[in-house]
């Protein structure tokens, strides 16, 4: 990939790489503040109602020096394996400058074999009481979750793209100085893929093609912008001989196809003049 395109090597390597683990330029909860608003929430709430017997574990712990660890893994080599799969990914997580909470739901695995191996075998009424309402809570907020209007939510915008375009052939959706929704290829039979028009609007990888590239290609597509730059975008294509039929509408952005100009102003394969 970095043969076919040199560019590459610097997205992989800083933007990928150096930014994501030793700067904020992610910002994504970077600094020590991070760790603890993002990190420490989650396991503490990924936990319940079993987070007293996790800390109840840490407490538990005589000493953190190596000699101790190598003997206790020598003894109870299954809880070192769990103890090392959960602690080593989360040290690389908290050192890195990029945190989300989805980043360490993996580490719930590890995490419930420790519980479990603390937990009594035989259940009292209670617990199983207990067991019962937290899954029941569980289910209801994952009900309640599943309907929650969120502004990121491919399968809803797909939805919106569906009822928007009957009658409309395409196989590719194009988004315009703006961030593509990918996830929409997931409910579409289409693919997705950003244009700039100019460079202050390139997306912070390379690879991505310009509008004019972009029209210069034999595919049928539709088209998506934001609100705010719908009208730059129109008179871009209006100098270029195309008008826009406006599909429908999902949060702040605009769906709509091109279709010719007036006769007078035929469609032109010539690179369309950018906005600056």
């Amino acid at each position: 990939m970095v043969f076919r395109n040199p560019d590459l090597l610097d997205y992989f390597v800083r933007y990928e790489v150096w930014d994501r683990v030793f700067t904020g330029a992610h910002d994504r909860n970077p600094g020590l503040e991070g760790a603890l608003e993002v990190y420490v929430p989650t396991l503490i709430v990924g936990t319940l109602p079993w987070s007293g017997a996790m800390w109840n574990g840490l407490r538990s712990v005589r000493s953190w020096h190596p000699k101790h660890w190598r003997r206790s893994i020598d003894s109870d080599p299954i809880r070192g394996l769990l103890v090392l799969w959960f602690a080593i990914p989360f040290c690389v997580f908290l050192l890195a400058n990029s945190r989300l909470v989805a980043y360490v739901l993996p580490l719930f695995v590890p995490l419930s074999f420790l519980l479990a191996r603390r937990l009594p075998t035989s259940l009292t009424p209670t617990r199983k009481a207990t067991i019962v309402l937290w899954v029941a809570l569980l289910v209801g907020v994952r009900w309640f979750a599943a309907g929650w209007d969120y502004g990121k939510d491919s399968r809803a915008f797909a939805r919106v793209v569906a009822q928007s375009t009957r009658g409309v052939d395409f196989d590719e959706i194009v988004f315009i100085d703006t961030w593509p929704r990918y996830g929409l290829s997931m409910y579409l039979d289409a693919e997705v893929e950003p244009v700039f028009t100019d460079e202050s609007y390139r997306l912070p990888y390379a690879g991505e093609d310009t509008l004019d590239g972009e029209l210069l290609e034999d595919e049928r597509r539709i088209f998506a912008a934001e609100d705010a730059r719908v009208g730059a975008v129109r008179a871009m294509l209006g100098r270029a001989g195309y008008k826009l039929d406006e599909l429908g509408h999902w949060n702040n952005l605009v769906l709509f196809q091109l279709v010719p100009g007036e006769a007078d102003q035929p469609p032109t394969s010539t690179p369309i003049p950018t906005i600056r």
